[in-house]
Parts: C-alpha cells; structure tokens; sequence
C-alpha cells in the first residue's frame, strides 16, 4: 500500500466523519396530558371513546397511549435546539368518524 492509497483511505474516514457530523441530533421528548374537565364533565361524551391527537408543527403525529390512571402519554424523537408548536385536538370516536370536541394550538 503506496502513500497515495493511505492519503485515499484517511480522505475517506474524514468524509465520513464529516457527514456524520451534519446529520441533525435527536433527542426524545415525553409528552402527557389529561382531558380538560369541560369534556370529562360532559355526560353526553362517551368518555371510553375520547382520544387526544396529538401534533407537532413539522406535520409529526404522536402515538398517544391511555394510561391505568386516565391520563395519556407518548414520545416522539426531535432534532435539538429547534422550537416546535404541540397542538392537540380531542375527539370522540363515533361509528361515523372522530367528531372534533376541542382544539389546542
């Protein structure tokens, strides 16, 4: 191996470690939230059918899980030192379709 192949093979390493280092770091991010007492407290809402969607404003759905204690929680991944809207939108699910009952953006 000639110092020319050397000179290729560190070129290459050095690409590498510099495309790597581009790539946007992410970090998760937890989310958990309770539905407002303005829906709970409304006996007309089948409260078994309620189900927060939850967004952020890069368009990113969040899986939201119901937990043992009626509250709700998911992650998702973000890149660092970015600022993100969370808009959550709660809704009944009816054998029509989710029936929009609050927004929060």
């Amino acid at each position: 191996m000639g110092l020319t192949d050397i000179r290729h093979i560190l070129w290459l390493f050095a690409s590498l470690f510099l495309i790597s280092a581009c790539q946007p770091v992410q970090t998760s991010s937890d989310v958990k939230l309770s539905a407002p007492s303005r829906i709970t407290q409304v006996r007309a809402i089948d409260q078994e059918q309620l189900k927060p969607v939850v967004r952020l404003s890069n368009g990113t759905e969040i899986n939201m899980l119901e937990n043992e204690d009626g509250t709700w929680s998911g992650t998702t991944y973000v890149e660092s030192n970015t600022s993100y809207q969370l808009s959550v939108f709660w809704v009944e699910t009816l054998p029509q379709g989710d029936l929009l009952l609050a927004e929060y953006i």
